[in-house]
């Protein structure tokens, strides 16, 4: 217990006190206020909740796809150059194609998809092409006839030879 000095009559009170004992005046305990450094730490853990909640529901979305179509949705991403919705149709698309080509090469859908991003880049960085996978992928489909089965490396070669 520390005395203070009341603001109104100059007595020497307890700091404990509500009320000044002798002209009643409400004695402002500074320690019933909270200090602005716990302000701060309060703001502080508010806002680093809210950040937290925030990437939380990105990486469930991302998670989300991941679960779903991995590869459909990184090939939309290189596709759009950037972050792409779980619901962008783009995904499916990619998916759809991944299949498709998957039943008419001896390649897997992984591999489809590496040599669809290598024929990109053989594109862009020797011939100065600049075309989008999706657009790669929808030509190298529609050039195989269904029920066929090829290497899709070759017909990859052959598409870039007459794109060039």
């Amino acid at each position: 217990m520390s005395l203070i000095k009341c603001k109104v009559c100059g007595n020497h009170i307890s700091s404990k006190l509500k009320n000044c004992p002798y002209c009643d005046y409400p004695v402002q305990n500074k320690s019933s206020k909270l200090p602005i450094g716990y302000l701060i730490i309060i703001l502080f853990i508010i806002f680093a909740i809210v950040i937290n909640i925030n990437n939380t529901s990105k990486t469930e979305a991302v998670s989300k796809v991941n679960n779903t179509n991995k590869l459909a949705y990184e090939l939309a991403t290189i596709n759009k150059g950037g972050y792409v919705s779980e619901t962008d149709i783009t995904i499916t698309r990619f998916d759809y194609l991944l299949r498709s080509l998957e039943n008419k090469t001896f390649e897997s859908k992984s591999e489809i998809a590496d040599m669809t991003v290598k024929c990109q880049k053989i594109l862009r960085e020797k011939y100065g092409i600049e075309m989008k996978l999706l657009s790669i992928m929808e030509d190298l489909n529609d050039s195989i006839p269904s029920g066929s089965k090829v290497k899709y490396a070759e017909i990859a070669g052959v598409y870039i030879q007459q794109i060039k």
